[in-house]
């Protein structure tokens, strides 16, 4: 029962990594593989936010009275902003620097 109710926010959390992968990918023309890593830690957090919710929401505790106690990592629940501050740091590196190379040092024009 757990994995059917999970199952869809799971889905929604891979989603929104590919969502802000291609919002990069279109807004600031990331090449791929610097594009990855930022997409992965965001999806990180959102499937870190979407276990914090789940575990506290409880929808789930009446299902788990006959089976076992889960297997958690008991992970302070502001993990997930902690990647998500980790994404938004690594896009604005990441979008800073090529900005910098995508500029002439000597004239100051944009070749790409």
């Amino acid at each position: 029962m757990l994995g059917v109710l999970a199952f869809p926010l799971i889905i929604l959390s891979f989603c929104g990594g590919i969502f802000i992968f291609h919002t990069m990918k279109t807004l600031f023309n990331i090449p791929l593989i610097l594009n990855l890593p930022g997409a992965f830690v965001f999806m990180g957090a959102l499937f870190s936010f979407v276990g914090w919710v789940i575990d506290k929401i409880g929808v789930f505790k009446q299902s788990m009275t006959v089976a076992p106690e889960p297997l958690t990592l008991n992970l302070p629940w502001y993990t997930w902003l902690l990647y998500l501050a980790l994404s938004v740091i690594y896009y604005a590196t990441i979008v800073r620097l090529l900005f910098i190379w995508r500029t002439d040092i000597r004239t100051g024009k944009k070749w790409a």
